[in-house]
């Protein structure tokens, strides 16, 4: 596989991921002029040799990290629907806490109401009290859950921040490293 179509695969992955900044950062190609006359077959051979030299140098094979990213954003999709059908799944759990509230309420005015004389006018006081304390419950659980998803939201833009920024690194210093070996040969980079 040549360069060039190493380079082509390496956008077309980033543009079909989304990932605006591999597809910034393969998509700023060098110039390369050939200072002492070298044929385009010569400087595509110079080419190739220079990336697979800067690929062994640095570790770092763009062709690879473009097929990482797309593993890992396709990863990052599926955890991300994983947690959306498990908030949900707690969400559809939330309910309830008024009217369990209300029933507990009810039932302990109505014993207190019994003893003071008036055991329906403990029941009701009981139960607007008890609903009361079941909202309180139901909105805690409400703001839980959205508080886990947000933690894990945050969790994945940190990391995905971080892959993007060694990605970045190590996308500089295998660049470097291609350049220094066109330049070695001959060429003009800008």
């Amino acid at each position: 596989m040549t360069i060039r179509n190493s380079m082509q695969l390496a956008l077309a992955l980033a543009v079909s991921l989304g990932a605006s900044t591999l597809y910034a950062q393969t998509s700023a190609k060098p110039i390369i002029y050939p200072a002492k006359g070298q044929t385009a077959a010569q400087q595509e051979k110079d080419t190739m040799e220079c990336a697979s030299w800067a690929t062994k140098q640095t570790g770092y094979d763009p062709v690879q990290a473009a097929r990482d990213a797309q593993a890992a954003a396709e990863k990052a999709a599926a955890d991300q629907a994983a947690a959306a059908q498990k908030a949900q799944g707690q969400a559809s759990q939330v309910g309830g806490e008024r009217a369990g509230g209300a029933v507990k309420g009810a039932a302990a005015g109505a014993a207190i109401g019994a003893i003071a004389g008036d055991a329906g006018q403990g029941a009701a006081i009981g139960a607007a009290a008890g609903v009361m304390k079941g909202g309180a419950r139901q909105r805690g659980k409400k703001e839980a859950i959205a508080g886990e998803q947000q933690a894990a939201t945050q969790q994945a833009q940190q990391t995905q921040a971080a892959q993007q920024k060694a990605s970045s690194d190590k996308l500089a210093e295998y660049t470097r490293a291609s350049n220094a070996c066109m330049e070695g040969r001959g060429y003009t980079i800008k």
